[in-house]
């Protein structure tokens, strides 16, 4: 992981901010058409996550400037010693992929029961007792909805 720098964490947090807004602001509004017969207007989850992303990103720069206030602009050994976080990104997009694949061919259910561990072990989580009972619990009470 490349060492903390200010110009390092402008640039995240603009990254993240214009991509967030322009998600809330224009992606989402263009992408989804209201329903006034909805009780739920398909547009609602896609702009709280949007919200969300924001929010912790802007959570995580004040953290990230903290830091550089704290150490003086020096980098960390821990943060030196961290592994890529690239490597996960990676492996989400390329499982996200698949799971869209899925999702067309085998539907909901098998899709979930793909996607919950695989994200799950590309977190890190190796007790795969604790992932089979996710899992389950993920996708058992809602096949029903979905098949």
């Amino acid at each position: 992981m490349p060492p903390l720098t200010p110009v390092r964490v402008a640039v995240e947090w603009l990254t993240v901010g214009l991509l967030g807004l322009s998600a809330y602001f224009w992606l989402i509004p263009n992408q989804t058409t209201a329903d006034p017969f909805a009780a739920l207007q398909p547009g609602l989850l896609p702009s709280i996550c949007a919200l969300a992303v924001l929010i912790l990103a802007a959570v995580q720069a004040v953290r990230d400037t903290r830091s550089l206030q704290s150490r003086g602009n020096q980098p960390a050994e821990a943060a030196r010693a961290q592994p890529s976080s690239w490597r996960a990104v990676v492996l989400t997009m390329g499982t996200t992929a698949v799971a869209l694949v899925l999702l067309e061919f085998a539907g909901m259910a098998a899709t979930a029961a793909f996607l919950i561990p695989a994200l799950m072990l590309i977190l890190g989580e190796r007790r795969y007792l604790r992932i089979a009972v996710v899992t389950i619990c993920c996708v058992l009470p809602f096949t029903p909805l979905f098949s």
